[in-house]
C-alpha cells in the first residue's frame, strides 16, 4: 500500500486559513507525489499495489470543530463540510486518473485504487445500524478519529 501522502499538506494549508481553489492548486503536485512512490515500489519489485484515495474531510471531527459555524449552508444532510468534501472528491479524480496512467505504464502489476471516501460515507449512513450512533447528538460515533477541543 502506497502511505498516505498530502494529507498533511492539505491539513496544514486549511488550518493556515488558505482558500479551497488556493488548495486545488496543490493537487497536481500530491497527486504526483503519490504517482512517483506508487512507480517507486512497483520498480523495487511490487506487483499489487493499493493507492489510497482521501477521506471525505468535511466529516472528521478536527474539520467540523476548527470550522465550526452555526450557519446551516455549509453543511450537508449529515453535517458534513460539502466544500472540503468537494475538494477531497476533486483530489481523488486526480489521483484516480493519475492511477490509469500508472496502469498503462505497469501492466505486468496490479495497481487499485483504494476508496477511502465512498467506504468512510458508507460507514457513516449505516451508523445507527452498526451501533456506532449518538442518539443524542444525532451524529455517528467515530471512535477512530481525534476531536481537539476549542
Amino acid at each position: 500500500m502506497v502511505g498516505a501522502i498530502g494529507g498533511n499538506d492539505y491539513n496544514y494549508a486549511f488550518f493556515q486559513k488558505r482558500s479551497i481553489e488556493e488548495v486545488k492548486n496543490m493537487v497536481p503536485d500530491v497527486v504526483q507525489a503519490i504517482k512517483n512512490a506508487a512507480k517507486r515500489v512497483i520498480q523495487d519489485g511490487a506487483v499489487r499495489v493499493i493507492v489510497p484515495g482521501k477521506f471525505p474531510i468535511g466529516c472528521l471531527p478536527i474539520y467540523l470543530t476548527a470550522f465550526e459555524t452555526n450557519d446551516s449552508a455549509p453543511y450537508d444532510g449529515h453535517h458534513c463540510f460539502k466544500s472540503f468534501n468537494n475538494f477531497a472528491m476533486y483530489h481523488n479524480e486526480h489521483l484516480q486518473q493519475a492511477i490509469k496512467e500508472l496502469k498503462e505504464e505497469y501492466q505486468n502489476a496490479t495497481i487499485v485504487y483504494g476508496n477511502y471516501y465512498d467506504a468512510f460515507q458508507w460507514l457513516y449512513g449505516h451508523a445507527r445500524y452498526l451501533g456506532i450512533y449518538d442518539y443524542n447528538s444525532y451524529t455517528p460515533i467515530l471512535h477512530c478519529f481525534v476531536v481537539v477541543a476549542k
